[in-house]
């Protein structure tokens, strides 16, 4: 089925407004929304960076019916501009953030062998740091069995996981990934809503491989269920459905060609996992979330926002799209949402699932800030997303939220 699209919705922010708080009917208590230093100093529309090693990067709280400014938290910088592996988790009540390790050619002097884990107490309202074995990639919480995975870098086949409890970290084991020949870069780390199964992603032999966590008088352990499966040209970020029977991944594809999620039925008894549907978004679907009720998958599009003026593929459009879950596990395209915005990072559902909000890198209204912006969500309705009319703004390079 071919995707709609429609400009209804982009028409309500043509004027620009500002919220002052989180708005009404957006259900949560507070938004965490993390602010890189390094994308502070970035402008997209010439695609320059100025690196300050001696900034911080911020964790920003915005609570309910609160009109003054966020409370900030100074972190470590994290070096996202750079290593894009700065990646921040909720688990009701503390929010971690574990910094990044990497950087490209001529700046390797930037980077650390120690990652750092920064950790919010979000009821006492304070913030303390654990060093890591080794450098820090993609982090994912295990809410079910207090476990942190964390990628041992940004290339490895070696994951840490930390039993967590409170707010500290009592112990550490490093665990051997298998199923793939060599190092590969791991592109995210995916626990199942039972913390039974992680799935795992990887950039350069774009496969996808799942897990099954045993925790035992042996020990810790991760086992390989089944071979790792290619999933698309480029896969990164995913999501378990409910039952943990199927797998969604966003598959970027190549550098300006439409992506698109690709779907796995996943079973641990056998192993014989099936990759059963890739199905198109547009360019960069850059992040991929579950609504609450399991019955819905959305993806950010960046499109070409975030290019240079000059580029030709240059766009002021990014767009949602929304997906709907059938029986059968395929997805059924609903509608594909554009709006004005410069390079969208990410995405939340509130609690009742019939609202979400996105965050981007840099505002199109105001090239010195970043934003939120705000949709009512209706699957049920031939226009599922309603964008509201007017933003949060946020301090310029703001890229990862979780509502509470």
């Amino acid at each position: 089925m071919k995707i709609k699209n429609t400009l209804l919705p982009i028409m309500a922010l043509l004027c620009g407004q500002v919220y002052t708080q989180i708005p009404e009917g957006f259900d949560a208590d507070a938004i965490y929304v993390l602010v890189d230093s390094d994308l502070k100093k970035r402008s997209y529309s010439d695609v320059s960076m100025t690196n300050d090693l001696e900034s911080k990067d911020q964790l920003l709280i915005m609570r309910k019916g609160a009109e003054t400014k966020p409370v900030s938290f100074d972190l470590v910088n994290s070096m996202k501009g750079f290593s894009n592996q700065a990646v921040l988790n909720y688990d009701g009540r503390y929010v971690m953030v574990s910094s990044g390790d990497s950087a490209p050619d001529g700046y390797a002097s930037y980077t650390s062998e120690q990652g750092l884990l920064s950790v919010l107490d979000t009821k006492h309202g304070t913030i303390v740091e654990e060093k890591l074995n080794s450098k820090a990639g993609p982090v994912a919480i295990n809410h079910m069995k207090g476990l942190l995975a964390v990628a041992a870098g940004s290339e490895s086949n070696m994951i840490s996981l930390m039993i967590w409890k409170g707010r500290a970290v009592t112990n550490m084991i490093e665990v051997p990934l298998k199923g793939l020949e060599g190092k590969d870069k791991i592109s995210d780390l995916i626990w199942s809503q039972t913390g039974n199964l992680l799935a795992v992603t990887f950039e350069y032999s774009n496969k996808v491989a799942f897990y099954r966590l045993t925790n035992n008088a042996e020990g810790i352990s991760l086992e390989l269920k089944g071979k790792p499966l290619t999933c698309g040209v480029n896969p990164g970020l995913g999501v378990f459905s409910q039952d943990e029977t199927l797998f969604f991944v966003a598959d970027q594809n190549e550098a300006f060609k439409k992506g698109a999620v690709a779907v796995v039925k996943v079973d641990m008894i056998s192993g014989q996992h099936e990759f059963i549907q890739s199905v198109a978004t547009n360019i960069g679907p850059e992040m991929i979330r579950l609504s609450p009720d399991g019955k819905n998958i959305i993806t950010v599009n960046r499109r070409g926002a975030h290019l240079a003026e000059s580029d030709k593929n240059k766009t002021r459009m990014s767009s949602l799209t929304v997906f709907k879950i059938l029986k059968s596990g395929k997805l059924k395209p609903l509608g594909e949402y554009p709006f004005k915005t410069v390079y969208p990072s990410d995405l939340r559902f509130d609690k009742s699932g019939e609202m979400i909000a996105v965050v981007a890198h840099e505002s199109a209204f105001d090239d010195s800030k970043a934003e939120i912006l705000f949709w009512d969500f209706n699957p049920n309705k031939k226009i599922q997303l309603k964008i509201r009319g007017a933003r949060l703004e946020l301090p310029k390079g703001a890229h990862s939220i979780f509502v509470q």
